[in-house]
This record gives structure tokens, sequence and C-alpha cells, in this order.
């Protein structure tokens, strides 16, 4: 009798299909010891439903402890598009608080490897970590929680720039018209003309309120425990409060065309047609307080993927549903990112 092998299952030889839509858990489960899962990485043909691969790349042997002589565990925390490519930005964790900055860059959704940058630090010594990033001038910007910046065209080669200025953690970057704008711990903003010009401290009015997210839209807008201001594209020197109808942390914006979101703690969702107006409405993706994770409008429609593993999708900004069969399958999903 012939004994033919298994075949392993969720190889990414094994999806045919097309890849339009991906989604990537973190697979750091604790950092002193570091501890992992198997990495829960989703891709789909069209966004509503999901099947695990195991990608090619070395990001696999990353979640399992790292590579011979990088010991250590990568944490993901958002997806970005730029230039055809997808870059998932985080850091490795070498347990109890050593964090090194990482970038991970796919070019097709079905491999994925790490991209070193000048400014990533080094294994037990440093305590860095990419938390946001933003397309400008054809580059991609990669803004580090040290202050510092990474910037490439193609994710092959990388430039660093020097902290620009901040005293605290930074948390979020955003391109308005000829600037970028960051934000983070203490209220803080600074803004420049480009990655490599100096860069000014700005005043949000948050009185010392820890700044999370910055986004470019119609407005830029800043996101605050509470605090919500807003800037002309091309003036981040001046700063208006806004109000924020619920109070709370936020940790995820999105904007597109005419509608922005943004969400926090406690199922906080707010909505705005200006970027300027709130408020929060009975409609809203979670039916609870759960959290948003990551999501995107993907040309069509929202997709929003929630802390207890679903997906809400919305085609006219105020009406949510919840397919019960998407195959994402319970996980926290803080990167996701449709192709192209």
């Amino acid at each position: 009798m012939i004994i033919f092998p298994m075949p392993f299952i969720g190889r990414n030889t094994e999806y045919k299909g097309s890849i339009t839509h991906v989604a990537l858990a973190t697979p750091l489960v604790g950092g002193a010891p570091v501890t992992t899962r198997t990495l829960e990485y989703r891709v789909s043909d069209g966004g509503l439903v999901y099947t695990r691969i195991i990608p090619g790349g070395d990001i696999v042997q990353y979640t399992q402890q790292g590579l011979p002589g990088e010991l250590g565990a990568f944490n993901c925390t958002k997806a970005i598009v730029h230039g055809g490519k997808i870059y998932f930005v985080g850091w490795i964790t070498d347990g109890a608080s050593f964090q090194r900055a990482a970038v991970f860059v796919s070019p097709n959704g079905r491999d994925i490897n790490r991209s070193k940058t000048p400014i990533d630090g080094v294994k037990g010594a440093s305590f860095k970590r990419f938390v946001d990033g933003v397309s400008f001038g054809g580059q991609l910007v990669l803004l580090c929680s040290t202050g510092e910046l990474a910037v490439t065209t193609n994710g092959d080669s990388w430039t660093s720039y020097a902290d620009k200025g901040f005293a605290a953690d930074a948390q979020s970057i955003a391109a308005g018209t000829g600037v970028l704008v960051g934000v983070g711990d203490g209220g803080a903003a600074l803004s420049g003309a480009s990655a490599s010009a100096a860069w000014t401290a700005r005043d949000l009015g948050f009185a010392g309120t820890d700044a999370q997210v910055v986004q470019g839209g119609n407005v830029l807008a800043a996101f605050g425990t509470g605090k919500i201001a807003t800037a002309a594209l091309n003036n981040p020197a001046t700063w208006t409060l806004r109000t924020d109808p619920v109070g709370g942390v936020f940790d995820w914006v999105g904007y597109k065309s005419g509608r922005w979101f943004a969400s926090g703690t406690g199922g906080k969702w707010l909505t705005s047609t200006d970027g300027t107006s709130y408020s929060s409405p009975v409609g809203k993706p979670m039916p609870g307080t759960e959290r948003v994770r990551s999501g995107y409008w993907d040309g069509t429609r929202w997709l929003i993927f929630l802390s207890d593993g679903t997906l809400a999708i919305s085609t006219n900004d105020t009406s949510w549903t919840r397919p019960g069969d998407t195959g994402l399958a319970g996980f926290s999903y803080y990167a996701s990112a449709k192709l192209g």
C-alpha cells in the first residue's frame, strides 16, 4: 500500500485565488518571556470571505521566536499600502521591555519579508516601535515611537532621520498639503515640510492630554483622550478644538471623501461629514463595547475589523452588517489592507 503524505494545510502555494485583501492578527501573546501563537494571516479575493495561508518569506520565523541570533517576536500593529506593496509595521520584542522597530514588506500578499531600516535598534538594548506611516511625495514615511523617521520609495532601501523633537513617545503621523504632522504623548504635535526638514512644535490645545491619532482628509484632525482638534490641510500652525461627544481614548480613525469615522474604548464610535463636527450615531459597526482593530474604505465599502474577530461592512456610511461566515476565526486583526 502506498501512503501519500497529507498536504500542509495553509501553505501559501495551496491558495490559488487572487489576493485583493489581507488581514494579519498579531502573533505576540506575551513579552516576558516572549510567547507567541501560530501566525494568523488571512487573504481574500473580494474582502468578504478569507482563507488562512502561511505566507512565504521570513515573517513566520519571526513569529516563532525570531531568526537565529535575533530572538524575538514580531508585534504587528498596522498595514500600510504604498507603491503597490503592503508594509506591516510594528516591533520585535525580545521579552521584558526591549523592543526593536520592524517592518515587513509584501509585494503580492503571498510573501512577507523583513526590510531592515537604519533605525530598527538592536536586540536586548532598544526601546523602539514603528507606530504609524503615511505616503507623502512619492515616499512612504514611517514614524518611530522615538520620533525618528524611516523613509523609502520601494521598501528595499531606507533613509533615516533623527528625532523630530518629541519629548515623549510619538504615536501617529499624517500628511497634509505639502506638510507632515506627527502627534504623541502629552499632546505633542510637530510639523515639517518633509521628512528631512526641521520640524516645528505646534499647540493642539490638548493641555497635556495624550494625542493618539492624527489623520489627513479634507482637514487635518488630531484625536486625544476626550479631545479633537482640526487645522487646515496646509496650515498645521493653527489648531481649533472641537467637541468629542463621548469622551475616552481614541485608537482608530478612518477617512474617505465626505466621511470621517473615529473609534475608541468602550464601543466609542463617532462620525462626521466635514471632520470638524462629530456625533455618536445609533448605527455603528460594533454591537457592544468591541474596539476597532483596523479598517479601511476599499472603494465600494468600509471593512472594519473588530476586537472580537468579526468583520463589519457598510456601503452607505450609516448602516452596518456583520456577516457570520468570513473565515476570520475570532482573532483581532490589527493589520488589514486592500492591495493596489
